[in-house]
């Protein structure tokens, strides 16, 4: 009867985990169903209502969490408001930079439940994939997209926010910018593996998944996307071929072939002709500008501050340059912190052995994070859950001799 009551109640976590994961993918502003938080509080209520033996969480795993979501937040927030007065909008920016990071909180949940999202994640997204093909076979067929209520609603909302073409010196793409498109990487990166795990028809249905995100991700048209999306395949090919050296020379032949046949297109993403590129230079010196007064580069701003960006002539508390915006607000003690444990799993990459492809993923989020301040919002915390699980699991699961924080009917003891 136990038995029947706890796999009720991982299934009850599992219903909701899943519900959270598919509004954070599909309703990333939550604007359309405005469940979120709601989802969120109802996995951590039935966690602890029906939770009847101790939690244990592994030491490594507390100060973490603890240092994430709680001190650097805590410590940063504290400097802003000794020198800054507290605003109704300073407020309510501070909830937008701090409910994404609750989430992460969720890692208690998977790793005491041993529920890996990185399955449920995938499907997830595999349908997301498809949603996005959906709307590029639309395109092509010459529909008019804002002819559609569902299209419009979920363009006001913020799954997409720009429509349009992408001209890479002539190497034209339809543009469709959905937000949390960056997570295709980890499902790209998982039916990759898959396929050259799988044997028999499985592969094939495999393969199939992994054309269908491979394509939605590419045609989403960002550089980031159209470059991720075409190196993760082949870097997952890489590191699982057991032989290496033909898995070097096919590698090193497409790359060399994709570059011969798309250099213009490739040159002039990087070039700093680009409107974006020459935006985003901009968006440099502004922050070369903040990061030479000493007292920003060593303590930052704040989280919450706002700097003057010259791109688009006004005050704004968030641009697009995500690891200098880290130092901008929490300062080069703080903020080096904060992305070495962003690098954890890279520290501890052994823990990874059964699961490379996911590195791969991380890699390539990482990269894409680097002119998008995607990061710290919700999808940014799915990607950090399903990335340090493995981490975190494996090391709860070999760290038996070393003490355990024990939160007995939810009071630590």
């Amino acid at each position: 009867m136990k038995k029947i009551s706890k796999n009720l109640q991982i299934n009850l976590v599992k219903i909701a985990i899943t519900l959270l994961l598919f509004v954070s993918i599909f309703d990333p502003a939550d604007q359309i169903l405005n469940i979120k938080v709601p989802v969120f509080v109802c996995i951590w209520v039935i966690f602890l209502i029906f939770r009847k033996k101790s939690i244990k969480i592994s030491n490594p795993l507390f100060i973490y969490l603890l240092a994430f979501i709680i001190i650097i937040p805590s410590i940063s927030i504290l400097r802003y408001i000794i020198f800054n007065p507290i605003t109704e909008e300073y407020l309510l920016y501070l909830w937008f930079c701090i409910k994404p990071l609750l989430f992460l909180s969720l890692l208690i949940i998977l790793c005491d439940y041993k529920i890996d999202i990185i399955h449920i994640t995938s499907k997830i997204l595999l349908l997301f994939s498809i949603s996005i093909f959906a709307v590029f076979i639309l395109i092509l067929t010459g529909f008019d997209l804002f002819e559609s209520n569902i299209i419009n609603l979920v363009y006001e909302k913020g799954l997409i926010q720009r429509i349009g073409f992408r001209d890479y010196g002539g190497f034209k793409l339809h543009y469709i910018y959905f937000v949390t498109a960056p997570l295709l990487v980890i499902s790209t990166a998982y039916y990759t593996e898959k396929v050259l795990s799988s044997v028999g028809r499985i592969k094939w249905k495999y393969l199939i998944f992994l054309i269908i995100t491979f394509l939605s991700f590419f045609l989403t048209g960002s550089r980031n996307s159209v470059i991720i999306s075409l190196v993760t395949p082949l870097l997952v090919y890489l590191i699982y071929s057991k032989t290496k050296i033909k898995s070097y020379m096919i590698f090193s032949s497409f790359i060399g072939i994709i570059f011969f046949y798309f250099r213009d297109a490739i040159f002039f993403m990087f070039s700093s002709t680009s409107k974006s590129n020459l935006g985003r230079l901009s968006l440099l010196g502004d922050y070369i500008r903040e990061l030479e007064i000493p007292s920003t580069f060593l303590f930052g701003q704040g989280l919450g501050a706002t700097f003057y960006v010259s791109v688009n002539s006004s005050m704004q508390w968030i641009a697009e340059l995500t690891y200098l915006e880290i130092i901008r607000h929490y300062g080069m003690f703080m903020g080096g912190i904060l992305i070495l444990m962003l690098l954890y799993p890279f520290i501890y990459y052994k823990r990874y052995s059964d699961k490379k492809y996911l590195l791969i993923a991380y890699i390539g989020y990482l990269t894409m994070c680097i002119t998008n301040p995607f990061i710290f919002s919700s999808s940014g915390m799915i990607m950090l859950s399903i990335i340090l699980y493995p981490a975190f699991t494996r090391l709860y699961s070999q760290n038996n001799k070393s003490k355990d924080l024990i939160f007995s009917n939810h009071k630590v003891v």
